[in-house]
């Protein structure tokens, strides 16, 4: 489900105290965005099937397409209020901005091992390239000494598994017409998300634990 609206600041519930939990910091589109990206991504799988023949593709469902911006890994509960903390104080002075998306990608890239999922890039506006740097800078383990160099602004569509390991998921239907989609439109994003990410055997389940508004242009 698309992460649900709280408030900035969450309590740790009695049931959460004792375990981890998996965050990560995100930006999620429109809706009707991200769906015109996963059609997108369809037409690439139906156009390029040869270069992805023995796989089998589980889309994201539209109201979990995001940009990551910072995985947090498993976060003791009881430091959550921390967390929330650090990054009220990463987002201080940055703006509103639009983002462009634009090609779609099979990751990891350059063709030396077989691809694990399928991504559409976006441009990469100043504030959302500092807002991840401020967040890598404080949460990287182990620090690093540039926070930003391994950041590429790109949101998941699909995920792989290739025969040989295991039953397929859902394979796509590779013959036959398909609709061509709207090219996906530039979006803007006016806040972002601390979000839990809670495994169950038909996928993950994200859910807001906070959110922070950006700054009005």
């Amino acid at each position: 489900m698309r992460p649900s609206d709280h408030p900035p600041r969450r309590r740790t519930t009695r049931a959460e105290s004792g375990k981890g939990l998996r965050l990560f910091v995100a930006i999620y589109p429109p809706r009707e965005v991200a769906a015109q990206m996963l059609g997108a991504a369809r037409l690439h799988l139906h156009e390029h099937a040869a270069r992805y023949e023995g796989a089998a593709a589980q889309f994201v469902a539209p109201e979990q397409v995001h940009l990551t911006l910072h995985f947090l890994g498993n976060v003791p509960a009881r430091g959550l209020p921390e967390t929330i903390e650090s990054i009220d104080r990463a987002k201080k002075g940055l703006h509103a901005f639009s983002l462009i998306p634009g090609a779609i990608v099979a990751l990891p890239p350059g063709g030396r091992h077989k691809p694990r999922l399928i991504a559409i890039e976006t441009d990469a506006p100043a504030d959302l390239l500092e807002l991840q740097r401020r967040l890598a800078q404080r949460f990287a383990r182990p620090a690093r000494e540039r926070p930003g160099d391994r950041f590429v602004p790109h949101l998941t569509l699909a995920r792989f598994k290739w025969s040989g390991g295991g039953e397929p998921l859902v394979r796509p239907a590779w013959r036959g017409s398909i609709e061509l989609p709207p090219a996906p439109a530039p979006f803007d994003v006016a806040e972002f998300h601390l979000v839990k990410s809670v495994l169950h055997p038909d996928g993950a389940r994200h859910q807001s634990v906070a959110k922070w508004p950006l700054v009005a242009m």
